[in-house]
């Protein structure tokens, strides 16, 4: 995190990831608007957020060599009337568990079809990506459906938040408990 903010914002619905291969310019402008920075203070009117690439360079007073009529290079979101925030980190939850409503389908905490599973992981990440969310922390699921759903947005296929996920190894076994980190990267302890 610098200044405050995870990496990763989200203003109605404008998602923007540096690592998503597309035409897009590579410093963004936020521009107005009230910010409330997460760090406890009082929300405070906006002069700008310069996000390159994927990281946020500064809040605060647009810098000076920061020329915002260059827009061949700069793109510029205007947030006058609208709240801006950083994104929100849910740290434990499951993109593909809960009860399926098909008559059929066996109840549990999953389907029994990895398909159908998949789709409806893909789906509730991109819900949560619309509430707000921008990272989360998947300890594990069905069918590792949280891990295609971070590999198809590496394809460019999907729109989702980071995914931080798990493997599933013998959980009887301490060692065998899977650590997470944040570059969207399974990692397996050594046993």
């Amino acid at each position: 995190m610098e200044n405050g903010f995870n990496n990763s914002v989200v203003i109605h619905g404008y998602r923007r990831e540096s690592h998503v291969t597309d035409n897009r310019k590579q410093t963004l402008v936020i521009q107005n608007g009230t910010l409330i920075d997460g760090s406890g203070r009082e929300a405070a009117a906006n002069e700008a957020i310069v996000i390159e690439g994927n990281r946020i360079r500064s809040v605060g007073r647009l810098h000076d060599d920061v020329q915002i009529a260059d827009t061949d290079n700069i793109e510029i979101i205007d947030t006058a009337e609208r709240w801006v925030m950083p994104g929100l980190i849910d740290a434990h939850t499951h993109l593909s568990y809960g009860n399926p409503k098909l008559p059929g389908e066996a109840r549990g905490k999953s389907t029994f079809r990895p398909e159908l599973n998949t789709l409806r992981a893909a789906w509730n990440a991109q819900k949560v990506l619309r509430a707000g969310v921008t990272s989360i922390s998947v300890p594990g699921g069905s069918w590792f459906t949280d891990v295609a759903v971070r590999d198809a947005f590496k394809l460019g296929l999907i729109e989702r938040p980071r995914i931080a996920c798990a493997i599933l190894k013998n959980m009887s076994q301490p060692a065998a408990w899977p650590t997470l980190n944040d570059s969207s990267e399974v990692i397996s302890p050594a046993i």
